[in-house]
């Protein structure tokens, strides 16, 4: 099961945080984290969000910063060749 992170303003003006699934082309709350009503606070819910689904599915965020992965500056692009067609033909 696929679990993602939604922000969705709130009547009293904040920003609910919310843990959501689909299902058969529904959105599914599955957890509320919290309301937040500063960018601080936002921060923080979004952070308990992602390793409350980290925790319940093992599932790796696709764009958090960790120490396994290799960002971006650390990489030379040497080009691409179309080898695949030149060697079928």
């Amino acid at each position: 099961m696929k679990y993602h992170i939604r922000k969705v303003k709130t009547a009293s003006g904040g920003i609910a945080v919310q843990v959501i699934k689909y299902q058969n082309r529904r959105c599914i709350v599955v957890k509320h984290i919290g309301s937040a009503h500063n960018k601080d606070e936002l921060t923080i819910l979004w952070d308990i969000a992602t390793q409350w689904i980290t925790e319940k599915t093992k599932q790796i965020p696709l764009f958090q910063q960790s120490e396994r992965f290799i960002s971006l500056e650390q990489c030379e692009y040497l080009g691409f060749q179309y080898t695949f067609l030149y060697e079928i033909l």
